[in-house]
């Protein structure tokens, strides 16, 4: 009888294990989820998760873009054909010179704003600005881009003989590319601000904005900067540009350029210098705002330090001729030569020591050569726009962020280009009754009669602040005026403010950004609010307190029948009628940020420009919004201008011209 109780004793002893083991195996589980989820926090910590979106390169009809002035900021040899990053998108050129195609944001890429190139055996690299990744196989693109836009902000590309890519970006510092990702460099990088990468498998340099070089050798990472150490020191923790190979480094910043040599700095050159890019060939040669330099070997150095006590470098000026490119972003060999990829155009040359230097053009018949190339109809001086306008003898008004303005007379001939110590920050233009035109800059406000420069008026003039956001006339038939400013109003009489307002009488916020008149009332859009000016006196505002209005920062106001439309800074759209009565259009088309004065009516359409959606359309007589955001050569719309059939639209990446039948 003892054999039951032994197996009561077995069966118990088999149940605890078996629930032992059950509670372990779930414990374990629960250890592997836990151990995977850490791992996976981890990754995504350090890893830029991205979307793709393949573009097939085709015109827009009813779209066409303004030439600019070349800015060309990285040009590479790939598949026989020269490719170059710009700001007016990518040019390709075939081995004869010749211009065989244009991609632009006309053809659907995301923006006309290329920033670096690389190429590996499959793909040519090119980065977008403000974001975003292309991949071109010769035939069509493939765009990577982040749901954060500053998360992806490529800034330089390099592509190593082993197939990795290496991305360096504004904000998340060196990436490396992984298809539907892109992961942090390891070992880490501290810094954020990537500005130039260069070299290969056994040796890579790493330029950033305040943090010095890296130089990873042989899996080592080190560390140079302008504090002084055991390996030396730069001449400034700002890289502008790097190059060599494993025999030497040459570190550029704006205070000239450093050498290293087996991880040690070996000596300085071109100092007191800003270098824009650098080129080893036989010779290292740098770029410089005042041409190209010649860093020149030791012997030389020696003799020069020999001659003077104070100088620890020695440089030559390839300017002999006097003709030597400036603003140069990258010297290019090719078969015959170099080419200079400046911030004016590009620019050939047989030798960069014996010049001489000429503008590399379209129809160049034999080789890499040059040709000189005629200004074409309405050619921009810049593409950053920030206003737009045409005068009453149907001019048309180009302003820049920072390049002044351009005057072009209808068949495109550029009548002036005015760009000063004064006019340089264009925000806003109005022609005014009597014909002449009010430019609003952030030094003042220039009154041209024509296109001769009348007045500029400041505060020695009674302006109430000199930085002018925008100018608006007085009702339909005065002659009356304002200027809205950084400090409040000035109120004008023909030439000069015959009044002044500002917080102490009501203004909603000194800042004023943008007016409008409905009736008899003068709505002024400010920081705090909307102000509402009345006979010369504020009789009352409004702000997210008291009213329907989303946010307190207003831009941009327009009036459309009886409604007075209200664009924001970070809450969008609404509209009012004059008894207060709000309608808040988020729900329709969102919350977003509106850009000063980027609100235009034209019959019985508004067009509004977006920081970052292109252009938000409303159609009052059918009530309806429409968003366009392709063909445009930025999502940041800054300014409209109209003709009987066409929409000019400014961005901070070019002009473009649409068809109203387009839309």
């Amino acid at each position: 009888m003892p054999v039951r109780p032994r197996l009561v004793v077995l069966s118990i002893g088999l149940l605890v294990l078996f629930v032992t083991a059950f509670g372990l195996l779930r414990f374990k589980r629960s250890v592997d989820r836990t151990l995977i989820t850490s791992r996976q926090e981890v990754i995504d910590q350090h890893s830029v998760y991205l979307k793709s979106t393949v573009i097939i390169p085709q015109a827009r009809a009813g779209f066409s873009l303004f030439p600019a002035t070349l800015s060309a900021k990285a040009g590479i040899l790939y598949q026989d054909h020269l490719f170059i990053a710009s700001n007016q998108g990518l040019l390709r050129f075939d081995q004869s010179g010749r211009e065989v195609r244009h991609y632009s944001a006309l053809d659907g890429l995301p923006s006309n704003h290329l920033t670096a190139m690389a190429s590996t055996p499959d793909a040519l690299w090119i980065g977008v600005g403000p974001q975003g990744l292309l991949r071109f196989t010769g035939t069509q693109f493939e765009y990577f881009y982040a749901e954060k836009a500053s998360d992806f902000e490529v800034t330089s590309l390099l592509a190593l003989p082993s197939g990795e890519l290496w991305i360096g970006t504004k904000q998340r510092g060196l990436l490396v590319f992984q298809s539907n990702r892109a992961v942090e460099f390891d070992p880490p990088i501290s810094s954020r601000f990537i500005t130039a990468l260069q070299g290969d498998n056994l040796q890579a340099v790493v330029g950033t904005f305040s943090d010095g070089a890296w130089v990873y050798r042989q899996g080592i990472l080190s560390r140079f900067t302008k504090a002084t150490g055991d390996r030396g020191c730069l001449l400034d923790d700002q890289v502008t540009a790097v190059a060599g190979n494993l025999e030497a480094v040459y570190i550029g910043t704006p205070l000239g350029v450093t050498e290293i040599q087996n991880g040690k700095v070996s000596q300085h050159f071109a100092e007191g210098l800003a270098i824009r890019s650098l080129t080893t060939g036989a010779k290292p040669v740098a770029a410089t705002d005042q041409g190209l330099v010649l860093l020149n070997p030791r012997t030389a150095l020696r003799l020069e330090s020999a001659r003077s006590a104070s100088a620890k470098t020695t440089r030559q000026s390839f300017s002999s001729h006097g003709d030597t490119p400036s603003a140069i972003n990258g010297l290019l060999p090719v078969s015959d030569g170099w080419l200079a990829l400046t911030d004016h155009g590009i620019y050939a040359t047989d030798s960069l020591e014996r010049g001489p230097w000429n503008r590399f053009g379209i129809d160049s018949p034999d080789g890499w050569h040059a040709s000189v190339i005629a200004a074409e109809p309405f050619q921009l001086s810049d593409t950053n726009i920030s206003a737009l306008a045409f005068d009453w003898d149907g001019n048309l008004w180009v302003g820049y962020f920072d390049r002044g303005l351009d005057v072009f007379d209808s068949q495109g001939k550029r009548l002036i280009h005015n760009e000063d110590d004064h006019i340089f920050c264009v925000n806003h233009m109005l022609a005014l009754r009597d014909g002449r035109m009010a430019v609003s800059t952030a030094n003042g406000l220039a009154i041209y009669d024509g296109t001769r420069l009348q007045h500029f008026i400041t505060e020695k003039q009674g302006l109430i602040h000199k930085a002018v956001a925008m100018t608006h006339r007085l009702g339909a038939t005065t002659e009356g005026w304002l200027a809205a400013t950084a400090e409040g109003v000035s109120l004008f009489e023909m030439n000069r403010p015959a009044q002044n307002l500002f917080a102490l009488h009501g203004l909603a916020s000194n800042h004023v950004y943008c007016a409008e008149s409905l009736g008899k009332r003068v709505y002024l859009g400010t920081l705090g609010g909307i102000s509402v000016l009345e006979e010369g006196r504020i009789v009352f505002s409004w702000n997210t307190a008291n009213s329907g209005l989303a946010a307190n920062w207003v831009n941009a106001l327009a009036v459309i029948g009886p409604k007075l439309f209200v664009g924001t800074y970070g809450g969008g759209i609404q509209s009012v009628e004059g008894d207060g009565q709000w309608i808040d259009y988020g729900q329709s088309i969102g919350r977003f940020e509106v850009n000063p004065n980027a609100m235009v009516v034209d019959g019985s359409r508004l067009y509004t420009g977006t920081l970052d959606r292109g252009i938000q359309i409303y159609d009052n007589t059918q009530d309806r919004w429409q968003q366009l955001r392709e063909g445009l050569p930025s999502q940041n719309v800054t300014a409209f201008a109209f003709t009987s059939d066409r929409v000019l639209v400014g961005t901070d990446r070019g002009l473009v011209e649409i068809r109203k039948d387009s839309f």
